[in-house]
């Protein structure tokens, strides 16, 4: 079909898309493909070793706008691996015959003569192409990602793969996701046109609590950009197993909307330094190897001083060092502040501050009730009008924005504080807040001498209260010797330092 498929491959290159403006920026619905691995033409005769030295320019090719602003845009590779492309190829050993710039991803599907209908041809197939560069995230949570493309593309973000939509196929979509602190990460973006007469690739993102849409230019930046004027925190290390980064950030602690109390205020600005916490709440099989480990805190040999049955009875629903048949992934229950504290302890952690858990809560949303949003369904968390009337296992409804389950409901959440309700009028722009009077240090060290008043503070609601508990600004405390049944935690770990 291509009797110099390399000199079609360089005017291919140059010529700008001609026709790509009267197609419309939307998601294509998946498509069937219409050829199928048996339907393909005989291997081309382009090897690897037929490509040009690489070429390095901004004319970009024609389906792309290269309209790169200054300082922004990704960079572009072009290669011709030889024969026919099913899938996408292994691009080390590949050799760009053409780089340039790319302002963003956005070819919606079209048949190669709307673009290049002076060439004559029907078609220019059996490419591929990789795209390289940097995405500034200013909103931590979860992004939602999209790629829909014809034929075969991938996306990794800081060297993970989170969309696959490989292989020779028509127009169809695939979608991903992952939790983004805020910052540089890492981009590449893998495309090939296999032997097919049509062409499209888009990429969309959907930042936490925003729309789908074509990634915009101007959060795209060159693998190595100038980011003198961009903020980039010190990237950290792995999160432990089973915890999230939460970002070092600023927030507005507390309400003042219609459902708010006096609690919650004043509201005042709040400046945390980064810490991770546990994805979910501890749960019975967790606490059960904590008890097996340490002998005084199975339910049969705990210290008096430490529960209190006029508040409930210590893992009551616990058989000897056994938790309920069938509950594994449950949280725990029927646990006190200094139980609590004990396990955090043992594992190498320890209690969130009441100020780290809201943040955590509101999964870097501003100003919403409830770590989604605004409103509340029993699809949404364990709480009364769920009508369970129990535990749900961790992780049954969907996580916040940064990927943290059950921040609302379930049980509620030992914290390290002390339960204060004029604190928040003494902690207006204060960093690392903590009410007490004592050091986490101090705390973490001489837990089991806090006396039993006043109360610790208790957050997140539970399955027997109201959608009004479980807002993320709803302020609750019971004396630490407290073991009621919606007493559970999750744990945290770094330094704080007020």
């Amino acid at each position: 079909m291509l009797k110099n498929l390399m000199t079609i491959v360089v005017i291919f290159l140059v010529l700008s898309c001609a026709g790509c403006n009267r197609i419309q920026r939307v998601l294509a619905p998946d498509a069937p493909s219409d050829v199928t691995p048996t339907d393909v033409q005989p291997p081309k005769d382009v090897t690897p070793t037929d490509v040009q030295p690489p070429q390095s320019d901004n004319e970009g090719i024609g389906i792309f706008d290269t309209s790169v602003m200054a300082g922004h845009g990704l960079e572009a590779e072009v290669y011709i691996p030889g024969g026919e492309i099913l899938y996408l190829p292994d691009f080390e050993p590949l050799t760009p015959i053409r780089t340039f710039s790319v302002a963003n991803v956005d070819v919606p599907e079209r048949d190669y003569e709307e673009g290049f209908p002076e060439l004559g041809i029907d078609v220019l197939e059996n490419f591929a192409i990789r795209l390289r560069g940097k995405l500034k995230v200013e909103t931590p949570g979860q992004y939602n990602f999209a790629l829909a493309s014809d034929d075969g593309s991938k996306l990794y973000v800081n060297g993970n793969l989170i969309v696959d939509n490989d292989g020779l196929h028509g127009m169809r979509t695939e979608r991903g996701n992952l939790t983004l602190t805020a910052g540089m990460h890492d981009i590449e973006l893998q495309y090939f046109q296999g032997p097919r007469t049509e062409i499209g690739l888009q990429w969309f993102w959907q930042p936490p609590n925003g729309t789908e849409q074509i990634v915009p230019p101007e959060v795209l930046y060159p693998p190595d950009p100038d980011t003198s004027e961009v903020t980039q925190p010190t990237p950290p290390s792995m999160p432990p197993e089973g915890m999230a980064l939460i970002p070092a950030g600023t927030f507005q602690m507390g309400s003042d909307d219609a459902d708010a109390d006096a609690r919650e205020q004043p509201v005042h600005t709040v400046h945390l330094d980064a810490f991770y916490m546990d994805i979910y709440e501890v749960t019975n099989a967790q606490f059960k190897a904590f008890v097996d480990a340490n002998l005084q805190w199975q339910k049969d040999n705990i210290e008096d001083r430490f529960h209190a049955d006029t508040w409930g009875d210590y893992l009551e629903l616990w058989s000897g060092t056994d938790y309920p048949a069938g509950k594994a992934d449950h949280p725990v229950t029927h646990v006190s502040w200094y139980a609590a504290m004990a396990y955090a302890e043992w594992a190498g952690k320890r209690l969130p501050t009441e100020a780290e858990w809201e943040y955590a809560a509101r999964g870097g949303l501003v100003g919403q009730k409830y770590p989604w949003g605004d409103t509340i369904t029993p699809a949404d968390a364990n709480y009364r009008d769920s009508n369970i009337h129990d535990t749900t296992p961790v992780g049954q409804y969907a996580a916040n924005g940064y990927g943290l389950y059950d921040m609302a409901g379930n049980v509620w959440e030992w914290c390290l504080d002390a339960y204060d309700f004029g604190f928040y009028a003494v902690s207006e722009n204060s960093r690392n807040p903590l009410a007490g009077g004592e050091t986490v240090q101090e705390l973490r060290e001489n837990f089991a001498t806090i006396p039993t008043y006043p109360s610790r503070v208790l957050r997140g609601g539970n399955w027997n209260f109201d959608a009004q508990s479980l807002r993320v600004a709803f302020r609750h405390g019971n004396v630490p010797v407290s073991v009621l049944s919606p007493n559970g935690f999750r744990c945290a770990r770094g330094t704080v330092t007020p």
